[in-house]
């Protein structure tokens, strides 16, 4: 077979340089190609599409070899040179492959895990988190009845395939959240138990202040007076009032313990004032 080839250093009308070409040479340089678009071009064609759906398995490793053709020719041995050099260039987009391809096996796992942490991360701010902060800013504000609960739940990878590093990193923040949640919940039902479901603790606080500046007082002053046979310059009345609380599920239990304590109290002051108005003690 003879394959013309101009010479650049040839005049317009010289005859075109002739490359005769036997058909082991051909045979050659066909499976050549044949192994380079099969075996190297299309294992990475194959892997591309493998990464784009989300498959990280697909290894793209070629085994076409170089063209060893030893020739005088000029004209042959630029064609061989071709070849090796687009062989070259696909080998190092499969080296480039081959490297992303572990990169994000390493991070997103064998099958993407992309969609599902994108998912779970969004989940995970509009519930979890957003549930959290709420209720805690409720907490604050005196609310002992939002609850925060666990709603994202965690990535899982099919079985035999690996999970991917973002998505363990993500398990491992989903935990401390769920765990935060849980520890949230807990304390702030003790709180609405202890407290009600509207906390009464600046109430409780002002109550118990207004029992030891006055019945309490009111109590030692009187109790004083009698120990010495005197009375007071003063007269004593129960000036606290018991917390508003219709029961112990709205109002909380410290409410409703204080209330029975102060029941006590104005009764104790309500005697010694009985006792403090009665006949002059003798001498």
């Amino acid at each position: 077979m003879h394959l013309p080839l101009p010479s650049p250093a040839d005049p317009p009308d010289a005859a075109p340089e002739v490359i005769t070409l036997d058909r082991r040479t051909i045979d050659e340089i066909a499976a050549g190609l044949r192994d380079l678009s099969a075996n190297a071009l299309g294992r990475l064609e194959h892997g591309l599409q493998a990464m784009a759906g989300g498959d990280f398995t697909e290894i793209a490793e070629s085994t076409a070899e170089p063209l060893m053709l030893a020739s005088d020719d000029a004209g042959l041995r630029a064609v061989v040179d071709v070849f090796n050099a687009m062989l070259q260039r696909t080998q190092a987009a499969l080296d480039a492959y081959e490297i992303l391809r572990r990169d994000l096996t390493e991070a997103l796992g064998d099958q993407s895990c992309l969609p599902d942490l994108l998912a779970a991360l969004q989940s995970l701010d509009t519930h979890c988190l957003s549930d959290l902060d709420g209720g805690l800013q409720a907490m604050a504000d005196g609310d002992l009845t939002r609850a925060a609960r666990p709603v994202t739940r965690p990535l899982r990878a099919r079985p035999g395939d690996r999970l991917g590093a973002l998505g363990d990193v993500f398990n491992g923040m989903l935990a401390r959240s769920r765990t935060a949640l849980r520890s949230y919940d807990a304390v702030r039902e003790d709180l609405r138990v202890a407290l009600g479901d509207e906390s009464c603790l600046d109430e409780l606080r002002q109550r118990l202040q207004s029992l030891q500046r006055h019945c309490l007082r009111d109590i030692e002053e009187a109790l004083e007076a009698i120990a010495e046979g005197t009375r007071l310059s003063r007269p004593i009345a129960p000036a606290t009032e018991p917390l508003p609380i219709e029961g112990t599920d709205s109002g909380g239990e410290l409410a409703a313990l204080f209330n029975r304590a102060l029941v006590r109290a104005r009764a104790s002051v309500t005697l010694l004032a009985r006792i403090q108005s009665g006949p002059e003690p003798g001498p």
